[in-house]
C-alpha cells in the first residue's frame, strides 16, 4: 500500500497537483506556448481563449478530498487515462510531422499544382454539364419518338382489331 502511496505522490509531484509539487501550473506560460505554436504555422491548435483555459485550469487543479477519493478517481479511470495517453501520444506523434518545417514549407510550392488541378476539375465538371445536357435532350427526343410510335402502334391495332371483327 505504501509503494502505492508513493506511485500516486510522484504522479503528483510531476503533474504539479501536490503540495510538494516540483511544478506548478503557473510555471507553464500558456501565451509563449500559443506563440511558439503560430510561429510554427499551427495557429489553429490553440484557439480556445484564455479565459477558459484559466477556468478549466481552476477546475482540473482542486483538490482531492481525501486520499481514498483519489484511489477510488484513478481506479474507475484508469482505462480512461491510459486511452487518453494513448492519443496523447499519438497526438505528439502527427505534430512532429506537421510542425516539420519542410512540410510547412513545401504547402506553397504544391499551391500551382493544386490551382491545375483545381481547373482540370472544373473543366471536367463543365464536359460533364455538356454530356448530360446532350443525353437529357437525346433521352427527351427519343421519349418523343416512343410515345408517336406507341399511338401510331395503337392506331394499327385497332385498325386491324377493325378489319378482323365479323362487322367488317
Amino acid at each position: 500500500m505504501e509503494e502505492l502511496e508513493e506511485r500516486l505522490e510522484n504522479i503528483e509531484r510531476i503533474l504539479g497537483i501536490s503540495d510538494e509539487a516540483e511544478v506548478s501550473p503557473s510555471s507553464v506560460d500558456v501565451q509563449s506556448v500559443k506563440s511558439l505554436l503560430t510561429s510554427r504555422g499551427a495557429n489553429c491548435v490553440m484557439k480556445v481563449p484564455l479565459e477558459k483555459l484559466k477556468k478549466l485550469d481552476d477546475l482540473v487543479m482542486k483538490k482531492p478530498e481525501s486520499r481514498a477519493s483519489s484511489y477510488r478517481t484513478i481506479e474507475m479511470c484508469e482505462d480512461l487515462i491510459r486511452q487518453r495517453a494513448q492519443l496523447l501520444e499519438e497526438f505528439d506523434n502527427s505534430l512532429k510531422v506537421v510542425l516539420n518545417t519542410d512540410s510547412l514549407t513545401a504547402v506553397t510550392s504544391h499551391e500551382a499544382e493544386l490551382q491545375r488541378a483545381e481547373e482540370d476539375v472544373k473543366q471536367a465538371l463543365r464536359i460533364w454539364k455538356d454530356h448530360s445536357r446532350e443525353i437529357e435532350s437525346f433521352k427527351d427526343e427519343l421519349q418523343a419518338v416512343l410515345d408517336a410510335l406507341y399511338t401510331k402502334l395503337t392506331d394499327l391495332e385497332e385498325k386491324a382489331a377493325k378489319l378482323n371483327s365479323p362487322e367488317a
